[in-house]
């Protein structure tokens, strides 16, 4: 169960209709990459294989984009990095697909093209409002700054 304790048990997936369905409710559609490959061009922690290479890379974010927005009927507009995995290389495909933004993680400075990503799942309701503020993510970059902050 993912959402109790095993981060690699499958997850059910939306279909078509599900997703058409969150659309109208008002709900953003956002993609993700074709095949939820690990984007950056390392290789993923603890694997020993080669990273994605630049066209395979493009290739995955910019074929996510058209088959979803074929799907509902509208262009997408925003992109989550799968595994939060995101390097320069990365920005700049998802800008250069023609993404508004892209959401990341919540350890890397917020901007964007790594919007900080909230696990909904992770949290009570309280610390779940609190981490969806933006005063919380400003407060928390500029601790972060000030605590490592490099000395000359």
């Amino acid at each position: 169960d993912p959402l109790h304790g095993d981060p690699l048990a499958p997850v059910p997936l939306l279909d078509s209709n599900e997703l058409r369905h969150l659309r109208a409710q008002g709900f953003t559609i956002g993609s993700h990459t074709y095949s939820h490959c690990w984007l950056p061009a390392s290789s993923a922690r603890g694997h020993s294989e080669p990273g994605l290479s630049a066209s395979q890379a493009r290739r995955e974010v910019l074929l996510s984009r058209e088959v979803l927005s074929t799907l509902i009927g509208e262009p997408v507009r925003w992109f989550a990095y799968p595994y939060l995995g995101a390097d320069s290389r990365g920005y700049e495909l998802v800008r250069e697909a023609g993404y508004r933004g892209a959401c990341g993680g919540p350890n890397r400075k917020h901007e964007r093209y790594y919007l900080n990503r909230i696990d909904a799942t992770a949290y009570p309701l309280p610390k779940l409002r609190l981490r969806c503020n933006g005063l919380f993510h400003i407060a928390r970059q500029l601790y972060r700054e000030t605590r490592y902050a490099t000395v000359d």
